[in-house]
């Protein structure tokens, strides 16, 4: 009785709260994925019913709500060809970052670091949850990249080991590859102050990767497929943020610059940080959705 609004982050839960619903309350939908693709991916053509109801209610939450906030354009556009008749503002609400909390270290000063602390080889951070596509991503740099790459130090930051292997993913026991398991902010920016490079070599998923915005606050060279980059393709036009369906030629490019000159990408590094603040920092970022939450509040006086 003295809920102000409704937020979604999932629709199942709409028929939960449809019978609390008062007409005066601003009803908001956090998607973070085209759901169809999402429900699809994760069921497949065995759950068509379950699908088919899930998205039911998807409608049901959209012809409702104040407004409904998407990740990517191509998200959103999806959801708009399922609902046309959907009167709802759908926003696009980029995944952002805290810029400020974030230290910028370009991969110069990152070599230096290193070498002050004993570390001869570059550093490729993978930074992600347990989450199917980040498994997919690291089950490809497990397989393909460290055996491949053993001048380089791979670092797997935040994924649980335990929960990869439980999953059915045999993880490499190799000298080049380190599991830090769920971390501490401030020893994520340990890490990330040694990494020369940040990969995303997604191949699946939906919406968009926090984890861009994160690597290219930090400083980092980024290296990732265009599904790894999706909803951050502007990022793209610097030198420093690659997007690549051949990730390992990419990779191997990078490595053979910064081995004649550690500082080539810094530069870049800190034009595309300082583009992410001006565009992706969440005081940007989230203020379509901020002014949307300030007008229906003063129009519903609450």
């Amino acid at each position: 009785d003295r809920a102000q609004a409704w937020g979604f982050v999932h629709p199942i839960a709409w028929p939960v709260v449809h019978p609390c619903l008062r007409p005066e309350q601003p009803v908001f939908y956090d998607a973070h994925d085209d759901y169809a693709q999402f429900l699809q991916q994760a069921y497949g053509e065995a759950e068509d019913r379950l699908v088919a109801r899930i998205l039911g209610l998807e409608r049901d939450l959209l012809q409702r709500a104040t407004a409904a906030v998407f990740c990517t354009a191509d998200d959103r556009a999806a959801v708009q060809r399922r609902n046309p008749d959907c009167a709802v503002r759908l926003l696009v609400v980029p995944n952002g970052v805290d810029t400020a909390a974030c230290r910028v270290v370009c991969p110069g000063e990152a070599h230096g670091r290193r070498q002050a602390a004993g570390l001869e080889r570059p550093l490729a951070v993978f930074m992600g949850s347990i989450h199917k596509p980040n498994r997919e991503a690291v089950e490809f740099i497990v397989r393909e990249m460290v055996p491949n790459y053993t001048q380089v130090l791979f670092v797997v930051m935040g994924l649980d080991l335990e929960a990869y292997r439980r999953a059915g993913h045999v993880s490499a026991d190799r000298a080049n590859l380190v599991w830090t398991g769920p971390v501490s902010e401030a020893v994520k920016e340990a890490v990330f102050s040694l990494a020369d490079i940040a990969l995303a070599p997604l191949i699946g998923g939906t919406g968009s990767s926090l984890k861009i915005p994160d690597y290219v606050a930090h400083g980092k060279i980024v290296v990732a497929t265009p599904i790894g980059l999706r909803g951050f393709e502007d990022l793209a036009k610097f030198p420093a943020v690659i997007s690549a369906e051949d990730v390992r030629a990419a990779l191997t490019g990078v490595l053979e610059r910064l081995e004649t000159d550690p500082q080539a990408f810094d530069p870049a590094c800190r034009n595309a940080r300082e583009w992410a603040e001006r565009s992706l920092d969440w005081s940007v970022a989230a203020e379509p959705l901020v002014e949307v939450v300030r007008k229906s509040f003063f129009q519903t006086k609450i």
